[in-house]
């Protein structure tokens, strides 16, 4: 099983790199006129980007839609429907991540790579394209995913736990000063496969651009920035 699941890691990764090397683009946001009896998204319900029908609810860090008729976006719920669970808010000072030891920058406008999970019929992830520098004189083993303690930290200054994050690469050691291109930042949420790959992402980061990232095998800090 864990043989499979590197597998197909490696896949998943080596598409990066294939994006990366060639240069294409991907989806960039596409401004869409605001439909008819959408609502504002504003306060708790955050604006996704490109379309105005659906926003990120900051709560939960999912999607849901403006709209009280379904149309495209029936899949969503309706923002302010039902009781769903909070995020975790954690108490925290992220001041503690500006000497980290690792710094990783992600795109956030273009390189994504969606995959489409077994089991998840109509759904899909997107993974950011990454760079991962060491900032120390010591090779550091790359934190294995159930290692990681993953923050959000968000514009509103809560910061939240982010369960499930983690970078990924097919080089499993950052060399002393040096760095490891095309990594990727693998989220946790998944979308609908109809979303747009920038609108997926940024809801996946709960439209945050700053995440901070903890080894807790060895207390190696990642401060992870989505340009």
């Amino acid at each position: 099983m864990k043989s499979n699941s590197m597998s197909i890691l490696g896949m998943i990764l080596s598409c990066l790199m294939i994006l990366c090397s060639c240069g294409c683009e991907s989806q960039k946001p596409t401004p869409q006129k605001r439909p008819e009896g959408a609502q504002t998204a504003t306060g708790r319900f955050a604006p996704t980007g490109s379309d105005p029908a659906v926003a990120l609810d900051t709560q939960t860090g999912r999607l849901c839609r403006t709209t009280s008729t379904g149309g495209s976006h029936a899949d969503l719920p309706q923002c302010g429907e039902g009781d769903a669970e909070h995020v975790e808010q954690v108490s925290v000072d992220p001041k503690k991540w500006e000497n980290a030891e690792i710094a990783v920058t992600c795109s956030g406008k273009e390189h994504f790579l969606p995959t489409y999970p077994e089991g998840a019929k109509g759904e899909k992830n997107v993974v950011l394209n990454c760079t991962i520098e060491n900032l120390t004189s010591k090779a550091v083993p790359l934190a294995i995913p159930a290692k990681v303690d993953a923050l959000f930290r968000l514009h509103d200054g809560r910061v939240v736990r982010a369960p499930n994050v983690y970078l990924g690469s097919n080089q499993q050691e950052i060399p002393p000063r040096g760095e490891v291109r095309s990594a990727g930042l693998f989220l946790s949420h998944n979308c609908p496969a109809t979303q747009s790959d920038y609108d997926c992402a940024h809801a996946e980061l709960m439209n945050t651009d700053e995440l901070l990232l903890t080894d807790t095998s060895n207390g190696v800090r990642y401060h992870v920035r989505v340009d």
